[in-house]
């Protein structure tokens, strides 16, 4: 009732009111103003700022690391050199990245969990917590910022950490081109164009790629496509509008096998696999638009909206339920007020945003579509609504914020054979933030934070029930308090960064399967786990070479859980290392050429609750070449890379619980790919 009565009237016609007024004032300026050069028309409004100032941890990669030519074949080649970052499951794009931000991520299935996504100031993440970077194009990304505690004063559900992606800027016109090739029949073709002109800028960016994949039952292919404008509608009005599309019509998945098969032969797929022709297909729209504007002087109003459309077909590798059909529409709107006034920098804003899922499960008969055997409607309603405030007073910067969200989760039963399961229930939270931070030395920033969270359920977690019937599972939202003190330092070419974190959860999800249903998770929750760990990172940058470098050490473990009537307290939390690093070296002895070597070292990590199962830690070691000729303003850039440069064996993904120990999903070998970029007028 809450979300009801108060969305559909107060934050709707809230809405509504300020489109008019900034619609109103954005014509009187335009009246009174001639157009002048788009100095900067991104929108972004981030909710925190990645300054050292900032008051907890925060990490921005920039157009500067990002803009080197690789193969593009994962997120995974982005964020590699976060602290306290870890990213499983590179070559199955049936399964998605899965990114986890100090463990919280870890668990899921498929995609991306208790994970705020954000790209250029729209959502990514669903409101129940689930996200998807299939429609992100890799060459365009212009800067990645990531917060790094859990902090739900800031968006709200599923923010365990948050990843905000901006898109390059449009400076001049220009028109790119790259074409990769690699191993395992990898072939990559993006075609990008931009305008400036005096108010408006115009890009739009088109890539088909795919590849027979490593192992068996691993192909896929993908064409994603987006435009974008940005229209400066006077001195202090801009507005954009983002239209993507993508079409996967091949992601197969070749499934976790045991370790004997694994170390026999890596590449095979589990039987099983094969014979249910196990993948998925994916197709989905997207429209968003923004509006960021400046009342007077002080007053900096930004809003957005966008509609979300994603069609998804998938075929597990079981007989019973086995092939999945979703609908999914997802859509939201948007507003926050920001106040500068003295020391104060004070923000209020609201989130409205929906999810309906339709979902229907067929038999699956080896590949083809039975009968039907589930078929539901699910929604997720979310309301929220916070403030913020960030004092800088002198040498200190004090931030606090408080949000409340309110959700209204509904299912309802449309397979009555087994009963009719149709319900809603409501959740609500509270969750704050309070940091300080202190500039000691002009160059060097100590700070402290405290901060909560939580994470619902998803719909295709509550869905999931062991019994295979409809409505949902019986499962609670987990609630995070989050504690880190950590020290900034820059100093010319120099940045450090050290970070101490304690998270301490209660009810987290935890993944498990059952023999009935192999290849399919569950989910359950636990009684309470702790995170605690310290996060290092630096950089060094010169004209000629430039060398970052980051270091994980942690602990995550079961304070309160049991199985079958086991206790599992004092165990690790399956799935993350206790310990992870990175480390990027860039050379460029001349102006044309340039080396680049990433490194990856990774710990060993438990496969299940129990900790019966260790999965061996690993390095790798990547090698990238490019050369730059420039000829009038044609950029010719050719590239090659070697990856796992030292023919490491290890595993790409490990499938938490598993059942019948199947943990494992080998990475290859060493392997190639090359391609060229070809750019008219400078723009990278």
């Amino acid at each position: 009732m809450i979300i009801t009565k108060f969305c559909r009237k107060s934050c709707l016609s809230t809405l509504t009111c300020l489109i008019t007024v900034v619609a109103v004032f954005a014509q009187k300026q335009t009246k009174d103003l001639e157009p002048t050069d788009l100095d900067e028309v991104t929108i972004i409004a981030p909710r925190f700022k990645a300054e050292q100032s900032a008051p907890y941890a925060i990490t921005k990669l920039d157009s500067l690391l990002l803009a080197q030519p690789v193969q593009q074949l994962s997120i995974k080649e982005q964020l590699l050199m976060i602290p306290g970052v870890f990213v499983q499951n590179a070559y199955n794009f049936a399964q998605d990245p899965r990114i986890s931000i100090r463990g919280f991520g870890a668990n899921a299935a498929f995609g991306i969990r208790g994970i705020k996504l954000l790209v250029d100031g729209i959502p990514e993440t669903t409101p129940d917590g689930t996200g998807q970077l299939d429609n992100l194009n890799l060459d365009q990304i212009g800067d990645i910022q990531v917060i790094r505690d859990a902090n739900s004063s800031l968006y709200g559900n599923a923010s365990g950490g948050v990843i905000q992606v901006q898109s390059r800027k449009v400076d001049r016109d220009f028109i790119s081109s790259q074409s990769t090739i690699g191993s395992y029949g990898f072939y990559s073709q993006s075609v990008s164009a931009g305008l400036k002109r005096k108010s408006t800028t115009y890009q739009g960016n088109f890539r088909i790629f795919g590849s027979e994949g490593y192992r068996d039952q691993s192909a896929f292919q993908q064409i994603n496509a987006r435009f974008a404008t940005q229209h400066k509608l006077s001195e202090r009005t801009k507005a954009s509008l983002i239209v993507e599309y993508i079409d996967s019509p091949i992601a197969e998945d070749a499934g976790a096998v045991d370790l004997a098969q694994s170390e026999e032969a890596p590449s095979s797929a589990r039987i099983q696999n094969i014979d249910f022709n196990a993948g998925e297909a994916i197709q989905q729209w997207k429209v968003g638009t923004s509006f960021e504007t400046t009342l007077k002087t002080n007053y900096h109003l930004h809003g957005y909206a966008f509609y979300n459309r994603r069609n998804f077909f998938g075929r597990l590798p079981f007989s019973d339920g086995g092939i999945v059909d979703l609908d999914r529409d997802y859509f939201g709107v948007g507003s926050s007020l920001k106040l500068i006034s003295g020391v104060h920098s004070i923000q209020v804003g609201y989130d409205l945003l929906n999810q309906i899922d339709d979902r229907t499960r067929y038999d699956n008969l080896m590949g083809s579509t039975g009968v039907l055997t589930f078929n539901q409607e699910e929604s997720f309603l979310n309301f929220g609504a916070y403030i913020q405030d960030e004092v800088a007073w002198h040498q200190w910067v004090f931030s606090a914020g408080l949000r409340f969200d309110a959700n209204r989760l509904r299912v309802k039963d449309r397979f009555l054979n087994d009963e009719n399961d149709s319900g809603s229930t409501h959740l609500q939270n509270w969750n704050y933030q309070i940091g300080i931070s202190r500039d000691l030395f002009n160059s060097l920033f100590v700070f402290v934070n405290h901060s909560t969270s939580f994470e619902t359920p998803t719909l295709q977690q509550l869905s999931s029930r062991p019994d295979n019937r409809g409505g949902f599972a019986d499962l609670d939202a987990a609630s995070t308090r989050n504690y880190e003190v950590g020290g900034k330092w820059s100093k010319k070419r120099f940045t450090a960064e050290i970070v101490a974190f304690l998270t301490n959860t209660r009810k987290e999800l935890v993944a498990f399967e059952v023999a009935e249903f192999p290849g399919r998770d569950f989910f359950q929750n636990t009684g309470a786990t702790t995170r605690k760990g310290i996060e290092m990172s630096s950089s060094y940058r010169t004209s000629v070479l430039s060398i970052f470098g980051s270091y994980t050490l942690s602990s995550f473990t079961f304070k309160d859980f049991q199985v079958n009537n086991t206790e599992l307290q004092g165990l690790n939390l399956p799935g993350t290392p206790s310990h992870f690093g990175s480390i990027n070296i860039s050379y460029s002895p001349a102006d044309r050429i340039t080396f680049s070597i990433p490194a990856q070292l990774v710990g060993p990590l438990f496969a299940d609750n129990q900790n019966s199962t260790e999965v061996t830690g690993y390095h790798n070691i990547d090698l990238l070449v490019n050369y730059r000729l420039k000829v009038n303003n044609l950029e010719f850039t050719p590239f090659t890379g070697v990856r796992n440069l030292t023919n490491q064996r290890y595993f790409d993904n490990v499938r938490i619980n598993g059942f019948g120990q199947r943990f494992y999903e080998a990475a290859p070998g060493i392997n190639f790919y090359g391609g060229i970029r070809i750019q008219l007028a400078e723009y990278y």
